[in-house]
């Protein structure tokens, strides 16, 4: 099976698992606060490391056997598309939440500039780590049959 139909599927698994590891990470830091402090911003930036790597996990035991590749090599595809897809999250989440400071939103109250250089450098990682699912993928080419 190709690389493209894993990230379909990969992106399918993501869509559900990834979405709500977000939400109970995103309430975890945020939701019971009247104030956000840079410690709540930390603390999701943790939750959401948390989440690349059980989710790539997850996705590393399904894209093994749909690459038919050995599970290491799945399991880093797993960990690149995971990776990929939680930055790209974190990136529109964060222009999200800056387009709606005035109505209380976690950036509220607090400098534009961090998240703005968190919304590049979380796309910059994100492409990375997409173009690194392409070059995992290349690899089963060249393995032994």
């Amino acid at each position: 099976m190709s690389a493209a139909v894993a990230w379909l599927v990969d992106s399918v698994v993501l869509l559900v698992g990834g979405a709500v590891s977000l939400f109970i990470a995103f309430l975890i830091a945020y939701g019971f606060v009247d104030e956000v402090s840079t410690v709540h911003h930390v603390v999701f930036l943790g939750l959401l490391a948390g989440s690349i790597v059980v989710c790539g996990l997850v996705l590393g035991l399904i894209d093994a056997p749909l690459l038919k590749v050995p599970f290491r090599q799945g399991l880093r595809f797993g960990l690149a598309v995971s990776a990929s897809l939680h930055l790209l999250a974190l990136a529109i989440g964060t222009v999200v939440s800056l387009s709606y400071e005035d109505q209380g939103s976690v950036t509220a109250d607090q400098p534009d500039a961090p998240f703005v250089v968190l919304v590049v450098a979380a796309g910059v990682l994100a492409a990375l780590a997409a173009w690194a699912s392409t070059r995992v993928a290349c690899v089963r080419s060249t393995l032994p049959t």
